[in-house]
């Protein structure tokens, strides 16, 4: 047995022809898991379109701050019905706190007029479009509820409340992160 033949045979350092070729491999493996790391950032961020993962504040369009006022809803969409809907069905918010410390629980209690044990979502506008924050809350047989929301970094948070079911969104509010 020759010193080459022995050398390959034991585990030592492969010949100069088979470098190129492990070279290569080495590469095709690092592109395959670079692709599927890049992969699984593109499904997170899907997945998770409000999840902030740098420390700057989200940039809404509202110029007003939440105020301890009711704020009356208005009507449902015109594009999810087909007959009108009476005024009643307006949802109302009420005791809006005007800002909270980050990551920290916000309570908002409110009113959907004639929907009892309605499910409701509470959405906060995120690049250009409402985006839901993740648990429901459920209407009382009076139409009554208590949602909690828990807002990330500091900043303005513009937020509303949506029945899903028949489309009636509230009057958008905004809530201030304060460091």
């Amino acid at each position: 047995m020759t010193a080459a033949e022995g050398a390959a045979t034991t585990g030592a350092s492969p010949t100069p022809a088979a470098r190129p070729v492990l070279t290569a491999i080495r590469r095709a493996v690092g592109a395959a898991a670079v692709l599927s790391l890049l992969a699984c950032a593109v499904v997170f961020y899907r997945v998770a379109p409000g999840y902030s993962t740098s420390g700057s504040s989200p940039r809404t369009g509202a110029s007003s701050s939440a105020s301890s006022d009711p704020t009356t809803v208005g009507k449902p969409r015109a594009s999810d019905t087909t007959d009108s809907k009476p005024a009643d069905d307006a949802i109302q918010v009420k005791g809006l706190v005007s800002s909270a410390k980050p990551f920290q629980p916000v309570r908002i209690d409110g009113t959907h007029h004639g929907r009892a044990d309605a499910f409701l979502q509470v959405q906060h506008w995120y690049a250009g479009r409402w985006v839901p924050f993740p648990l429901p809350t459920k209407t009382d047989e009076s139409g009554k509820f208590t949602a909690y929301v828990e807002p990330g970094p500091p900043g303005r948070y513009r937020l509303r409340i949506l029945d899903p079911t028949s489309g009636a969104e509230s009057k958008p509010f905004v809530l201030v992160i304060k460091a």
